[in-house]
């Protein structure tokens, strides 16, 4: 069976929008990343990433929005009727 995850999902839905060109491109990435940032003593590698987590999580975010709409109407949702 196939990953229900955004990863696997956005691309399906929107061709153009994926995590593959994403200096942090998955959860499990993310997390590690988030933990350890306290840990990184240099300032600029801190804001990369920083700006690398902010990139990943509206990304994310965005995704989870896209595939919850497509859901909402692929069940014929109707946005006048809510």
């Amino acid at each position: 069976m196939g990953s229900f995850s955004n990863k696997s999902v956005l691309p399906a839905l929107i061709l153009k929008m994926d995590y593959e060109d994403m200096k942090v491109s998955d959860r499990g990435g993310a997390s590690d990343d988030y933990a350890n940032l306290n840990w990184v003593e240099d300032t600029e590698k801190r804001k990369s990433i920083r700006q690398a987590l902010k990139d990943y999580c509206k990304l994310d975010t965005l995704a989870n929005g896209i595939v919850s709409n497509n859901l909402f109407l692929f069940r014929g949702g109707d946005y006048e009727k809510r």
